[in-house]
């Protein structure tokens, strides 16, 4: 099953230094803490009709919005920024929770891009995987990538795609 997608907002939601903070957390500590963080994030996107949550890869949140034609009251774009927002807020409540320990100090780099075209598809017949590639998702992932610590890096089309206004 194969699709393709004329516009769509992407979404990299990564921890910053996870792979610094792994050495020196045993397994059971990095999946508790995963588990924790992706169930929070999970629990954010439950409330944005147009997103979708892709997959988690190595500390990072992959997630679009307009893959499916949603029906919502808010441009995909929109919820996007409004879901990251959410997740850093989530991120800065189990820092407080966690004060005075290692894990206290997580931060996060965000990305967001619109643009297309994306196709989509299901890969695989064993553990049967939904993934979706473009230039829009690899422009995002860079976005991410490059964001400095506890900001939302976003492109011009994405912003564009906001409200007038917004910011």
């Amino acid at each position: 099953l194969q699709s393709k997608v004329d516009k769509a907002t992407v979404i990299f939601i990564g921890l910053v230094n996870f792979t610094q903070w792994c050495r020196v957390h045993s397994p059971v500590e990095i999946m508790e803490y995963l588990d924790v963080v992706c169930s929070m994030f999970d629990q954010n996107i439950s409330k944005f009709k147009s997103l979708f949550k892709l997959k988690v890869i190595n500390g990072t949140y992959m997630a679009a919005g307009g893959l499916f034609n949603e029906e919502t009251n808010k441009p995909y774009p929109l919820e996007a920024v409004e879901f990251s927002i959410l997740c850093a807020q989530s991120i800065a409540q189990r820092n407080q929770q966690l004060s005075g320990t290692s894990s206290s100090d997580m931060k996060l780099a965000i990305g967001i891009n619109t643009g297309g075209p994306i196709i989509s598809g299901i890969l695989g017949i064993d553990k049967p995987l939904f993934d979706i590639w473009g230039d829009a998702v690899n422009i995002s992932s860079r976005l991410q990538t490059s964001c400095p610590p506890n900001c939302i890096q976003m492109s011009k089309e994405t912003m564009e795609s906001l409200p007038e206004g917004l910011f």
